[in-house]
């Protein structure tokens, strides 16, 4: 196995981040509504979205309408190695 693919299993290995997935599948998001979705706290979310965008699962970029806000979309790449 790669040291990537073993990244992406090692991320995905928990269930939030796993629900997190699920919810960017259907289309980018904020961090805060990843948080509100999930019934999650900010810190939490937080902590696992730096998770996924250290195992390179996700990427984050500021959102056009707020600066201070991080929306958050997946990357196709990881998906793709696990087939």
């Amino acid at each position: 196995m790669s040291a990537e693919l073993d990244r992406t299993l090692e991320a995905l290995a928990e269930a939030q981040r796993r629900a997190m997935v699920g919810l960017l599948r259907a289309s980018p998001l904020r961090s805060s509504d990843v948080a509100e979705a999930l019934s999650l706290s900010r810190s939490a979310t937080s902590k696992h979205l730096g998770a996924l965008r250290r195992a390179g699962v996700v990427e984050e970029t500021a959102d056009a309408s707020d600066a201070r806000a991080r929306v958050y979309r997946l990357r196709r790449a990881p998906f793709d190695e696990l087939r």
